[in-house]
This record gives structure tokens, C-alpha cells and sequence, in this order.
């Protein structure tokens, strides 16, 4: 089961830079953006708990790790499924 929140979140890289993923569809995932605006703002969908996310952009168009991890990361899936779904792990703190 799906659940499509209306829950917010910026992804910031070790850089300090903001990951965009939403100027166009088929867009790889870049951190190149120092302050976070549209773009830079993913929708997050629980998968049936709260560590498992589906992260969507502008657009609708969720972000997907090809190949199921190993491949470019991208925002081109109309819909959520298995390379489209990511572990949301704690660093504690």
C-alpha cells in the first residue's frame, strides 16, 4: 500500500548544495543548488512503514534508481514500484 503524503523534504548533499531533480523529466539527480526552491523538493509516499519512501518531484514523476541500485538516478517513473522505492536508514543524532 501507497500513501501519498503531503509531506515535504529537501535532500542536502555533504557539499552543503541542495539535490534537484524536477527541471525536466528524465533528469539525473545532481546536488548543484545552493538554496532549495522548487526544484529541490520531493513529495515522499510511505510504502507500508515509515522507512520505506517512493520520492516524487514536481510533475509527479518519481525518482528511480535504475538497475535497482547501480545505475543512474533519476526522476522518470510515472510510477512508484520496486526501483522506485528507497530505504530511509538513521544516522542517529
Amino acid at each position: 500500500m501507497i500513501c501519498l503524503l503531503d509531506e515535504h523534504r529537501t535532500i542536502k548533499a555533504s557539499s552543503g548544495n541542495f539535490v534537484s531533480g524536477a527541471d525536466q523529466v528524465n533528469d539525473d539527480l545532481v546536488a548543484n543548488s545552493t538554496s532549495a526552491g522548487t526544484n529541490q523538493v520531493f513529495t515522499v509516499a510511505h510504502h507500508g512503514g515509515p522507512n520505506r519512501v517512493s520520492l516524487a518531484v514536481a510533475g509527479n514523476q518519481f525518482v528511480s534508481a535504475h538497475q535497482g541500485g547501480g545505475g543512474e538516478v533519476r526522476t522518470d517513473r510515472s510510477v512508484a514500484s520496486t526501483w522506485e522505492t528507497f530505504e530511509v536508514i538513521s544516522l542517529g543524532g
